[in-house]
């Protein structure tokens, strides 16, 4: 989920993982908050306070990965915190790109990919 969200979203990596349940509402993610090192902190910017919507697959897709929850991190550890996004390129990142043989990579790019595909005379940037 968290791959799918990146690339349709746009959003910095803390962003992505300091989203709450609470900060879903049917097509759109309220970003509020964002994480770093654990520690839950303001987003980078003023003008990353922000309502991103995303595409109605990925809000579906979304919903159904959130199923009955109604408090929490999204993309939650096991311990319930957020994920640490070292954890996420280690352990998950780096194995889906050495499958589709992709050279190793971060978390940035998803950020990009977004504005890069969209079109930007219909799809405002993140």
């Amino acid at each position: 989920m968290a791959l799918i969200l990146f690339a349709a979203s746009g959003l910095r990596a803390g962003e992505l993982f300091g989203l709450e349940v609470k900060h879903f509402s049917g097509k759109v993610v309220k970003v509020q908050q964002s994480v770093w090192s654990g520690d839950i902190q303001k987003p980078k910017t003023k003008s990353a306070f922000r309502f991103v919507e995303l595409h109605s697959s990925v809000s579906t897709l979304l919903g159904n990965f959130i199923g009955d929850r109604k408090e929490g991190f999204i993309l939650a550890a096991r311990n319930g915190s957020s994920l640490r996004q070292s954890n996420f390129i280690r352990r998950f990142l780096h194995a889906a790109l050495k499958q589709l043989g992709i050279e190793k990579r971060g978390c940035h790019g998803f950020r990009r990919f977004r504005v890069t595909h969209s079109n930007p005379t219909t799809c405002p940037k993140p």
